[in-house]
């Protein structure tokens, strides 16, 4: 395991690309980076009860991608370690992303305007 700070996210791409897993907060960013190159994610939210955030749209975060089977959501860093133990054996829905299509839309919308 590699613990690392704030890193240039050409180097972050290159370490998710060679990891197993992803352990990460429940910031869509981080959560989505991931699971579009197809890794298997372990996320837990921060919390406005620890002085984390400002509130608690992370929670929601997590629940969201964990109930539509993309990742492996936690409450609390006190599971990590059951986490830990069954990602092996979790088989996470592929993600498929619609942003290409958005862009799309957004253009025709502007081409016709």
């Amino acid at each position: 395991m590699k613990i690392l700070g704030l890193i240039p996210n050409e180097e972050l791409t290159k370490y998710t690309k060679k990891a197993n897993y992803i352990i990460c907060h429940g910031g869509v960013g981080s959560i989505v980076s991931s699971i579009k190159v197809g890794k298997k994610v372990i996320a837990v939210p921060r919390y406005e009860k620890y002085g984390e955030h400002v509130n608690d749209h992370q929670l929601q975060i997590v629940d969201s991608f964990t109930e539509q089977g993309f990742i492996y959501g936690i409450k609390e860093v006190s599971e990590l370690e059951k986490a830990i133990s069954e990602i092996a054996n979790f088989e996470p829905q592929k993600f498929v992303s619609n942003t290409e299509n958005i862009i799309g839309m957004i253009t025709d919308f502007i081409d016709k305007n």
